[in-house]
């Protein structure tokens, strides 16, 4: 896979599946602690804004791309 329109798809799905991850944890309530950390919620509500907002992004570019190395 050497061509841009590859990676972005690539990386359309990773953005997917991790914005989904968060969607999931919300959804399932999830608790999630670090060391003595626990994470809030609205992180995991920002995390799944910005992923989902770069998963669309890529999706768009990679339909722009021409290149088919």
């Amino acid at each position: 896979m050497n061509s841009p329109r590859g990676g972005l798809r690539v990386a359309t799905l990773i953005c997917a599946l991790v914005s989904l991850g968060h969607l999931g944890r919300l959804l399932a309530h999830v608790h999630v602690q670090i060391g003595t950390f626990s994470v809030p919620q609205w992180l995991s509500f920002v995390a799944m804004l910005i992923f989902g907002f770069l998963a669309v992004w890529f999706w768009r570019l990679s339909h722009k791309c021409t290149s088919r190395a």
